[in-house]
């Protein structure tokens, strides 16, 4: 029997082979392939092997994928960026010397941005 997985966390080839082995580790599993692109690992096995020991494979494993059911694919969590920073631009082709200005902008004197 076969079953389709969504991955979360491949980005590269290299994280592809690792969750293909992570996958043809656990006892029951035929073989795996594993998409990149889709995120996704169909997996072939002998008989059902219960989701939660798909899961408790990955958690093991230390890596940092994830494995879901289809249609069940994880909420991305957004990330607030930091508002680190003086808050001064300048232009870095110091045109005006040390001037500095409160809002980003482009510098009136070369055009370049301020940072």
């Amino acid at each position: 029997m076969q079953h389709t997985y969504h991955i979360q966390g491949m980005s590269c080839k290299g994280c592809q082979q690792h969750v293909k082995a992570t996958l043809e580790k656990i006892e029951g599993v035929d073989s795996a392939v594993v998409d990149l692109e889709n995120a996704s690992a169909s997996v072939e096995m002998t008989t059902h092997i219960p989701f939660k020991r798909l899961e408790k494979a990955f958690l093991e494993d230390g890596g940092h994928y994830s494995i879901h059911k289809p249609g069940d694919r994880p909420v991305k969590k957004k990330v607030d960026q930091p508002k680190g920073g003086s808050g001064k631009y300048y232009c870095p082709m110091r045109c005006e010397g040390d001037k500095t200005y409160e809002n980003p902008g482009d510098c009136p004197v070369c055009g370049m941005d301020l940072v």
